[in-house]
């Protein structure tokens, strides 16, 4: 997804591009996992059964395997075909030349974990010794911790800032779009090369509450061009990239079922903390959310909590389903939030070039792209 210099009304359309699809899609991204059972999300979104699809993908694989020996046959006899296929024209509607050759190099996400590790650890080991031979001391790096915001006065705080260029590496939340204004608002900043990371912390304009918008300043969108379209992707959207172990999202979405049927406190917004690295089986879960809820575990008996575990499990690869398309989606809503901010240096009169770059390896990396911006010359 890395672009070039290319221009501001390229950008836009690329963006809307993008929200045409998110605009049927986000319902799946914003979809809580706390209430897959409570809501039934799996049949909510589910257009047709899983048997229904596997019937199609068999019913291909065998017009895959008929329609050659068909063509060969129409080849050597004068003969027009007769597709015999409950009025469907499949062989009709087969073509054959839409196969593309298949790079034999495996795709990253293929690989296994510990090939992946392999990998990291060689990458890493490869360039350490590298770089060796190419450490210097020159006194440069003088670490300083202080609170920055876009007014902050940079030179109150090092007092020979000059033409320097702002690095952000894996800023969280609503730190990424304020270094982007900082350096619109600051003439001593000449570039800026932005990595974010923590969408899920991200603040939004466009949401009912404006939860951590600071001032009316908000993390997303920051752009014009989106601002004017209202453009809003939510929290749980934001959080798909990043989603817990999957018997943790299965325990705590039970957990909801048990706090719907015999506590009046069943809101998704309730959180249980880190109660499930801290518990032994999903009885002790739940007792320890219970009591982390100000709740009465002794309502229950360590049976009554097991019948609930031993109900949904046979449903829990619904749940892993499903979260599986929600990860599959998640780069299409990072790649709303980055096209925005690129959008944003676009906007500005004083910034000479913009692009997304492609940093880091996103297996060692998985937030790696960048916005970089460079300003006007003033020579």
């Amino acid at each position: 997804m890395a672009f070039n210099d290319i221009p501001v009304d390229t950008l836009k359309r690329k963006i809307d591009e993008l929200k045409r699809f998110l605009s049927i899609s986000l319902s799946i991204s914003n979809a809580h996992t706390v209430d897959f059972y409570t809501r039934d999300v799996w049949s909510t979104f589910m257009c047709v059964s899983p048997d229904d699809v596997l019937c199609a993908i068999s019913s291909t694989h065998d017009r895959m395997r008929t329609s050659q020996p068909a063509k060969n046959n129409a080849a050597e006899c004068p003969l027009d075909p007769n597709d015999s296929d409950s009025g469907s024209s499949f062989l009709s509607m087969l073509s054959l030349d839409v196969i593309e050759d298949v790079s034999p190099r495996v795709h990253p996400s293929q690989l296994s974990l510990e090939e992946r590790e392999k990998r990291k650890r060689e990458n890493l080991e490869r360039k350490a010794g590298e770089g060796r031979g190419n450490i210097r001391d020159d006194g440069l790096f003088s670490p300083l911790t202080s609170y920055v915001t876009a007014e902050t006065e940079l030179k109150t705080l090092i007092t020979e800032l000059e033409d320097a260029v702002l690095v952000g590496l894996h800023t969280c939340g609503d730190l990424a779009p304020s270094t982007l204004r900082m350096f619109r608002a600051k003439q001593e900043l000449r570039a800026v090369c932005s990595v974010g990371c923590c969408y899920h912390l991200l603040s939004e304009e466009f949401d009912q509450d404006r939860q951590g918008c600071v001032d009316g300043v908000c993390g997303f969108p920051v752009s014009q061009y989106l601002k004017a379209q209202a453009c809003f992707c939510g929290r749980n959207a934001r959080m798909s990239a990043c989603l817990l172990p999957m018997e943790s999202l299965f325990y705590r979405a039970v957990l909801h079922v048990i706090l719907r049927d015999h506590y009046d406190c069943f809101k998704s917004e309730k959180r249980v903390g880190n109660v499930y690295s801290k518990a032994s089986s999903f009885v002790d879960y739940v007792r320890r959310a219970l009591r982390k809820l100000d709740l009465d575990d002794t309502k229950l008996s360590d049976g009554d909590i097991q019948s609930y575990h031993e109900h949904y499990s046979p449903r829990m690869n619904e749940m892993v389903a499903f979260n599986m398309l929600k990860v599959i989606l998640a780069p299409c809503i990072e790649g709303l939030i980055l096209l925005d901010r690129l959008c944003y240096l676009k906007e500005q009169d004083n910034v000479s070039h913009s692009a997304l770059v492609q940093l880091f390896d996103p297996l060692q990396s998985p937030r790696c792209y960048a916005v970089v911006g460079i300003k006007e010359s003033t020579v």
